[in-house]
């Protein structure tokens, strides 16, 4: 069981965040679930600056310019 959850953990957390969403959607609405998420992201940007001690500048330009090299 360990090493299913370690091969496929990418996996179960997007089915985790999948099923999460949808069971949101369904019991508070469209609107009301992009507010939770929007808090969610921004509470991920504030954690990460300060674990980083760096700017919340500079963690959202790494979040939009990750794919870029």
């Amino acid at each position: 069981m360990k090493e299913d959850v370690e091969k496929h953990g990418l996996q179960l957390l997007g089915i985790s965040i999948g099923f999460l969403a949808g069971l949101l959607l369904v019991t508070i609405g469209f609107f009301k679930t992009l507010i939770v998420l929007l808090f969610t992201l921004l509470g991920y940007v504030i954690s990460q600056s300060w674990n980083e001690d760096v700017s919340i500048r500079t963690v959202i330009y790494r979040l939009i310019n990750k794919g870029e090299n």
